[in-house]
């Protein structure tokens, strides 16, 4: 048989190993990021140790339709975490309000308040009217019990005299005072 001569283009080179090790790497990190997804993108388990917020400032979770149920956001003064009804409606809002500290809210059905703690205060609001019913607070050492009738107007405040004693005012429905006593000895 009669030998072609190829000519120089077409002979075999020599591999250096240094280059068949980059190879064989370039190689496992291919498979390796084919394997990082399921077929149906979905991970059974996703751990991490931080998680930065896009530049639009707040992340969603969504149940598997779509449903928004759950946000984290900035509110520029700091954090902010809300839950969602089967409506997309607001029912759980956690807040920081910055120099007044933290705040929680709980929303009825219709969107008002039920329930809101923070700024050292508890409020309760009326199921119909979404004005407080019963706020108690705790400043400084002193702490207070005040209904609300749907007047707005207070009807009961259970607290601190001005001299640290035990108070108990009664008001009628416009807010008047019609009955005090104080535990302060006579």
């Amino acid at each position: 048989m009669n030998e072609v001569d190829l000519g120089t283009e077409f002979r075999m080179k020599k591999l250096d190993p240094r280059s068949v090790i980059i190879g064989f790497l370039v190689a496992v990190i291919g498979f390796m990021s084919m394997g990082a997804t399921s077929a149906d993108g979905n991970f059974e388990t996703l751990t991490v140790q931080n998680l930065n917020l896009s530049e639009k400032g707040y992340l969603t979770i969504s149940d598997n339709v779509g449903k928004v149920f759950m946000a984290i956001s900035n509110s520029g003064r700091g954090g902010v975490v809300q839950m969602y009804n089967l409506d997309g409606e607001t029912i759980y809002k956690l807040a920081d309000m910055g120099d007044r500290g933290g705040m929680l809210s709980l929303l009825q059905e219709d969107g008002k308040s039920s329930m809101t703690l923070g700024n050292n205060a508890l409020v309760i609001y009326g199921k119909d009217t979404g004005q407080p019913g019963l706020i108690a607070d705790a400043m400084a050492g002193e702490g207070s019990l005040t209904t609300i009738n749907k007047f707005n107007k207070q009807t009961v405040s259970i607290g601190n005299g001005s001299n640290d004693d035990g108070l108990i005012l009664v008001y009628d429905k416009l807010g008047q005072a019609t009955w005090v006593k104080s535990g302060k000895k006579q």
